[in-house]
């Protein structure tokens, strides 16, 4: 199997949370993507959703004027199997923010992935759901 890193540069992707007054924390998000040819021996996948896939997924670049109660209401009935919700800042893209989803188990984490990735987040705004799978995460 072939992975390649994802972002852009070949670095992670800069995060920060916390209260910068308090304590603020930094690291990297690194996002991943399979790469390989498709075998024919393997499980047909959904369109979209890639073959290596586990229980953490990130939307990325949530427009900050969406606060995290209407984020929550956006994942509507996933929002049961999220077993944890982290929200960061995307230091590389200003005026958003990310948000780390840890589902309980790989299955809930791909039907969203298949569900949200490219919806937009509201009929009324331009910007649409990007949905990745979450290699490793260091902050």
């Amino acid at each position: 199997m072939e992975i390649i890193c994802w972002c852009g540069a070949g670095g992670p992707v800069p995060v920060s949370a916390g209260n910068p007054v308090v304590e603020e924390l930094r690291g990297g998000l690194q996002l991943f993507r399979d790469v390989r040819g498709g075998a024919p021996e393997a499980e047909p996948l959904p369109a979209g959703v890639p073959p290596a896939r586990g229980r953490r997924v990130c939307v990325l670049e949530v427009p900050a004027r969406v606060p995290a109660a209407e984020l929550c209401q956006f994942l509507g009935a996933f929002l049961s199997r999220v077993h944890r919700m982290r929200l960061v800042r995307n230091d590389a893209a200003p005026g958003t923010y990310a948000a780390l989803l840890d589902f309980d188990d790989p299955e809930p984490a791909g039907e969203f992935f298949s569900c949200f990735d490219g919806r937009p987040f509201s009929p009324l705004e331009p910007e649409v759901c990007r949905v990745v799978y979450v290699a490793d995460l260091e902050l």
